[in-house]
């Protein structure tokens, strides 16, 4: 076997320290390419896309007043909705219970459905609406408040409209979103709950904000 000259061993170091530098160099890409994607799916996760006010003042449905303030220390998830409405409402309300079921008892999260018919929708018509969800009253809230109060609110912290419809199966058309709010009153993310694959990412931002 013919021995190697000093020029064919430099040759092959070079060659071996080229493929060493090759391999560093692709698998330090595939790293920044990971990290950079999780960074990028945080950032625009934590992106406030509005502020709640504190000074609001609402009626739940057990008839006690309340400031949104009242919700900041904790993350919570807000809705809006109207016990009458026959068109999307029920949904997002059956959506709001698989959620209700699937949050950890441990933590101290709320749901929160905003009624965009206030004058028909008094206390004790969101207590039975929330009875024939089974909402648990400590976990999940239905308030409500004077009709431009909940407009601005809606406008305002949360980017949409309340408008009225001509459908008489939903005569108020309002957002179907699932909106996750931090313990600041930042709202962090927006999510079409309805759907499993909806509420699983939901879960998955309320859980980074406990």
């Amino acid at each position: 076997m013919k021995a190697l000259t000093l020029y064919d061993r430099g040759s092959t170091l070079l060659i071996i320290g080229g493929v060493l530098m090759l391999c560093l160099i692709v698998g330090g890409y595939f790293l920044m390419s990971d990290r950079a994607g999780q960074n990028s799916v945080r950032g625009i996760e934590l992106e406030s896309f509005g502020t709640v006010p504190e000074d609001p003042v609402f009626t739940e449905r057990s008839g006690r007043e309340m400031r949104l303030g009242e919700l900041r220390g904790a993350p919570w998830v807000a809705s809006f909705i109207f016990t009458r409405c026959q068109g999307i409402c029920p949904i997002m309300t059956e959506s709001l219970g698989v959620l209700q079921d699937d949050l950890d008892p441990e933590s101290r999260v709320k749901l929160v459905s905003f009624t965009v018919d206030p004058e028909y929708d008094t206390p004790e018509r969101l207590a039975e609406y929330a009875t024939e969800h089974n909402a648990d009253s400590d976990r999940w809230l239905f308030l409500r408040t004077g009709d431009s109060v909940v407009q601005n609110l809606a406008r305002d912290a949360f980017h949409v409209a309340i408008a009225e419809g001509t459908d008489p199966m939903e005569p108020i058309i309002h957002s179907s979103k699932f909106f996750v709010v931090d313990a600041e009153g930042e709202v962090r993310g927006i999510f079409d709950g309805r759907s499993q694959e909806g509420r699983r990412r939901l879960l998955s931002l309320l859980k980074s904000l406990y």
